[in-house]
């Protein structure tokens, strides 16, 4: 197995504070997508490496072969988003790679501290990941895959996924409802209601 810290990435997809179910019906693990700006050369290059160590460790160990490498079957994590998404916008000039594992991640801000939520840590927000990258092969399908490790959030970012925050989008009633409420607190305070 081999290591790669990515350097600011954007998160997507994320189910790392629960395990996510997996479309095969398989074990549930804890998740998350990547989305790699095609002009970070030093993610990608740190990423192509970690595959490439652990394509090697799977010939060593017997494995793959490099037959299998060169296969037009063997699977790369790292996905072209202008090709294989081209309908979305968040994949437009960027990589993307799907992470998991059965373990659950530790998740952290810049000052260290442990965050507990998706509302902390969610789909849309900026930071690092640590992945171990290992060779597969097994009924009948081969490449190399990642297991995550760590993350650690950067920055926010606009969230993705649908949800919308209920002060934006009730805020032409915040208004009239504090008008009320102060309506109220004054008759309250009026010795003519009592």
């Amino acid at each position: 197995m081999s290591k790669a810290i990515t350097s600011r990435v954007q998160f997507t997809f994320v189910s790392v504070f629960e395990k996510a179910k997996q479309p095969s019906g398989n074990e549930e693990m804890y998740e998350v997508t990547l989305l790699i700006d095609k002009s970070d050369k030093k993610t990608k290059a740190a990423l192509d490496k970690a595959f490439e160590e652990a394509i090697e460790e799977g010939v060593s160990k017997g494995l793959l072969t490099r037959a299998d490498v060169k296969s037009p079957k063997f699977w790369s994590p790292l996905r072209d988003g202008d090709e294989e998404k081209p309908d979305y916008d968040m994949y437009k000039n960027r990589w993307f790679l799907k992470s998991k594992s059965k373990f659950k991640p530790q998740v952290i801000d810049r000052s260290g501290k442990q965050l507990q939520s998706d509302e902390e840590f969610y789909s849309g927000c900026y930071g690092a990941a640590s992945l171990n990258a290992f060779a597969y092969k097994k009924a009948g399908q081969m490449g190399v895959s990642t297991s995550l490790n760590n993350l650690i959030k950067l920055a926010d970012g606009p969230r993705m996924g649908g949800a919308m925050n209920a002060v934006d989008e009730f805020e032409e009633f915040l208004d009239e409802a504090g008008a009320d409420q102060k309506e109220l607190l004054d008759s309250i305070e009026d010795d003519s209601l009592f």
